[in-house]
């Protein structure tokens, strides 16, 4: 099988326990709110597939297990993160992903996603003093340097609860990206 979406919305156990996919290379994982948290870590160890597109539509995923299962998926070309991934993520949980995100020669080995060209990320919480490292971390991967093998060419980003201010900001820097990049970018 090489590609597999799943909705989490029974609640009732965890389907990853029970799979071992390593053929995949597409795969979407949409969860209700309330639902125990999904084993996915544990299931791309054991499969080590070769995953190039990967959604997480979920608030029940910790910081810990998006990253540690990113860091497993060097593979990905496609990445869209949404659902209120991060709505529950306390600041510190966010500096460290954007900081494992963005492209530079401190980060080499511990340098998320490599091949990512094409990624979006859905902020239903407000990223209040943030929004200039989201900036940077994109900006990082348009550069196709410091361990990048390939440049992001296919950006969507949705914030929610931004201010005038930041909105500015973001509009601002992501036309100077934009030779090259083809971005979407929507305040809610």
């Amino acid at each position: 099988m090489e590609s597999f979406q799943v909705e989490l919305g029974s609640c009732r156990g965890d389907i990853f326990q029970h799979l071992t996919l390593p053929s995949l290379t597409i795969l979407q994982v949409v969860d209700s709110l309330y639902c125990d948290h999904p084993q996915l870590r544990r299931f791309i160890s054991r499969s080590r597939p070769a995953i190039t597109h990967l959604l997480l539509s979920s608030s029940t995923f910790s910081h810990e297990e998006v990253v540690a299962t990113l860091a497993l998926l060097p593979t990905i070309t496609q990445l869209k993160l949404e659902g209120g991934l991060f709505q529950e993520w306390d600041p510190e949980s966010m500096d460290g992903f954007l900081h494992r995100m963005t492209a530079g020669p401190e980060l080499a080995e511990d340098f998320l996603l490599p091949n990512l060209m094409d990624l979006s990320l859905h902020f239903i919480t407000q990223v209040k003093g943030r929004i200039g490292d989201v900036i940077s971390m994109l900006e990082s991967r348009r550069l196709a340097a410091h361990g990048l093998r390939q440049r992001l060419a296919v950006l969507r980003l949705i914030f929610w609860e931004a201010s005038g201010s930041e909105e500015k900001l973001v509009r601002q820097r992501i036309n100077v990206l934009r030779d090259g990049l083809d971005a979407q970018v929507m305040f809610i």
